[in-house]
């Protein structure tokens, strides 16, 4: 089974392909990833991985409100932006 793994991040400065991106919560660069959602379809599996800031993943830590909130946003944005790629 092939896997496709897809990285979310918020638009900077950085170049696209680099491993340092815009956090997903608040822009800020890093490197660390966060595990969102895998979505199976046919032989292929889609991973979606979010970067997020120290920062950010430790609030989130600290509040599962927010924390949950920003899983439920990244699922509705991989909805959004991803469903007719991944599902044709």
């Amino acid at each position: 089974m092939d896997v496709e793994t897809i990285e979310l991040f918020k638009k900077t400065h950085l170049p696209k392909k680099g491993w340092i991106q815009g956090c997903f919560n608040c822009k800020n660069p890093t490197s660390k990833l966060k595990h969102i959602t895998t979505i199976k379809n046919n032989n292929t599996n889609y991973e979606f991985y979010c970067h997020i800031c120290k920062h950010c993943k430790d609030t989130f830590k600290k509040d599962e409100i927010l924390h949950y909130n920003f899983i439920k946003d990244c699922k509705i944005y991989i909805y959004d932006k991803y469903y007719y790629e991944i599902n044709y």
